[in-house]
C-alpha cells in the first residue's frame, strides 16, 4: 500500500512540472500596467504540498515512521518552493515594491549610496 502511494506521487510531480512549463508558452502581449497575481501556480504548488502532507500522515499512522519522516521533509521542501512561487508572482505583479525602502531612505535625507 505504501509503495503504491509513493509511486502515485511521481506522476503528480511530473504533471505539476509539465503544466507549469506549458503555462508560460502563450503569447505575451506588451502591457502598460503590471499584470495581476497569477494564482494558478501558487495553488498547484500549495495543493501538492498538502498532498505530500496527507501522505506523510498516512505513513505515520500506518506505522511507517521513516517513510513519514521523509515525506515531512519533502513537504517542507515543497512548502519552500510554494513560498518562492508566491514571492515570484508577487514581484511580477508589484514591480516597484522592492524599491520602497530606498525611496524612504532618500526622503529622510540619508545618502542612497
Amino acid at each position: 500500500m505504501s509503495l503504491i502511494v509513493l509511486l502515485l506521487e511521481i506522476p503528480v510531480v511530473m504533471l505539476l512540472g509539465l503544466t507549469s512549463v506549458i503555462r508560460g508558452w502563450g503569447s505575451r502581449d506588451e502591457r502598460i500596467v503590471a499584470p495581476a497575481v497569477d494564482w494558478v501556480p501558487i495553488l498547484w504548488c500549495g495543493g501538492f504540498t498538502v498532498g505530500v502532507l496527507v501522505i506523510a500522515v498516512i505513513f505515520l499512522v500506518s506505522a511507517h515512521p521513516f517513510a513519514g519522516a521523509v515525506q515531512l521533509i519533502l513537504a517542507a521542501v515543497a512548502l519552500l518552493f510554494t513560498i518562492m512561487v508566491w514571492h515570484d508572482q508577487h514581484e511580477r505583479a508589484h514591480p516597484g515594491a522592492a524599491n520602497v525602502g530606498a525611496v524612504m531612505r532618500t526622503w529622510s535625507g540619508e545618502s542612497s549610496e
